[in-house]
């Protein structure tokens, strides 16, 4: 364990994979994972990394705020796992950040797509197309090639 939390720090990442002996991708092993299963000094140390990671989102989430004035922010992916464990973090800067006005507008909540969210707006870029005008796609078979090649 000690070896994958150096290797996170020194690359900067949160999660790495996990390869058999015979080279075969079994999974990954994420920052959280290790927290659970470490010295409580560890753990410390990765609640402090974690802490400091909602005081950053607060701090962006504000710029945010200040800038584009939302009615909800909501963070996904990896920080939507995270939200119970830095939600005051985030809260308190961004009181402490952003603007008044527009802060007393937002709230903050964690997405319910979690870690997949990036590959289903992918997803569903890909199918825009469809999604714009689905009677196009429902003419002869030569047409899509034509609607494709376009």
């Amino acid at each position: 364990m000690g070896r994958a939390i150096a290797m996170m720090r020194s690359e900067g990442v949160r999660r790495l994979p996990v390869v058999s002996r015979d080279k075969r991708l079994g999974g990954s092993v994420s920052i959280g994972d290790l927290s659970r299963k470490t010295k409580p000094n560890t753990t410390g140390k990765a609640m402090a990394a974690i802490a400091e990671t909602g005081r950053w989102l607060g701090i962006g989430l504000a710029g945010l705020v200040n800038i584009l004035n939302p009615l909800r922010g909501v963070p996904g992916g990896l920080f939507s796992q995270i939200h119970p464990l830095v939600a005051d973090a985030v809260e308190a800067n961004l009181d402490r950040f952003a603007l008044a006005a527009p802060r007393q507008l937002v709230s903050v909540v964690p997405s319910t797509l979690g870690v997949d969210a990036p590959l289903l707006g992918a997803a569903e870029l890909a199918f825009e197309p469809l999604l714009a005008d689905p009677a196009a796609w429902l003419g002869p078979r030569e047409s899509l090639v034509q609607l494709k090649s376009a």
